[in-house]
């Protein structure tokens, strides 16, 4: 097998993509940076490239007899979703929507052994903390409340509950209030139950209306 123009190193992806348009970008982008595209794993696949939302629960591609590295295309997801890609074994991972620019660079990182995620989505050192009003917000969706519902319970109005749980969404990674859930009660990483008892007489009450 010849080597690739780009990398002088032969690369030979796999796809485990089932959306058409998406496996057309990605083979339009792959070009003539590798040597071969196929749809099933063989001896000569250097990588598996699949399509998946690392933000949901998900399957990383069947592998069977010798493992090789998969790269994950996926729509944009916070660190926390992306941390536990990179648990689940997943070397290299990209947005969808960036495929053009960032699949080849992706691709010959992961080939060379290194790992390779989007920057702005790798900050777990700099994530910050919850608030206390944020954390009593959330143990609420948890609970299954309303806006309107914890909105009474902590004396805010509907808007500064919305604010609350925006902040605290961007803060957990997450894009709505299902994934806040299955985040806080994650055992694997998540802030677990203990959020849920923070009440609302854990704060100051009526007298701290809309903080």
């Amino acid at each position: 097998m010849a080597p690739n123009a780009l990398s002088g190193v032969p690369i030979a992806v796999s796809l485990a993509v089932s959306d058409e348009q998406v496996r057309e970008a990605i083979v339009s982008t792959l070009g003539t940076a590798v040597t071969a595209c196929s749809t099933e794993p063989n001896d000569s696949t250097t990588l598996i490239i699949a399509h998946l939302d690392v933000g949901r629960e998900f399957d990383p591609p069947e592998q069977t007899g010798r493992r090789v590295p998969v790269v994950v295309c996926t729509p944009p997801a916070g660190p926390r979703a992306v941390r536990k890609a990179i648990e689940r074994g997943i070397e290299g991972l990209l947005w969808d929507t960036q495929i053009e620019s960032r699949l080849v660079p992706t691709v010959f990182a992961v080939a060379a052994g290194q790992l390779a995620v989007p920057r702005e989505a790798w900050r777990p050192s700099q994530q910050e903390e919850l608030t206390n009003r944020e954390k009593q917000t959330l143990a609420l969706v948890v609970m299954g409340l309303s806006n309107t519902e914890i909105a009474t319970k902590l004396f805010l109005t509907e808007s500064t509950v919305k604010s609350h749980l925006s902040s605290g969404f961007r803060k957990l990674g997450v894009r709505s209030r299902a994934e806040a859930a299955r985040v806080i009660a994650d055992p694997r990483g998540g802030l677990g139950t203990g959020i849920l008892a923070i009440t609302p007489t854990s704060s100051s009450g009526p007298a701290a209306r809309d903080s």
